[in-house]
């Protein structure tokens, strides 16, 4: 298996609590996902569930995509000398 690692956990130490929010399941569903040669540097922060405009769910006025925008800022590393 390939050893893939989330962005968000190696950023903030865990996962967004959500990035889909709807009357019947509010949860996370979408993953940055990275392997070797990056590393995250920074995410763009996501709302907490009580944010205005999440009242009714996803999508809504403030909240156009029924998912939440997930975004990194990666540094390249130098390859490692064989």
């Amino acid at each position: 298996p390939l050893p893939l690692r989330s962005a968000y956990t190696a950023v903030l130490g865990d996962e967004p609590t959500f990035t889909t929010s709807t009357p019947a399941f509010t949860g996370t569903l979408d993953y940055i996902w990275y392997i070797g040669g990056v590393e995250p540097v920074a995410v763009l922060d996501v709302p907490h569930l009580g944010a205005t405009g999440l009242e009714q769910g996803m999508p809504s006025r403030a909240f156009p995509s029924d998912h939440l925008l997930l975004a990194v800022a990666v540094r390249i590393c130098p390859p490692s000398p064989r």
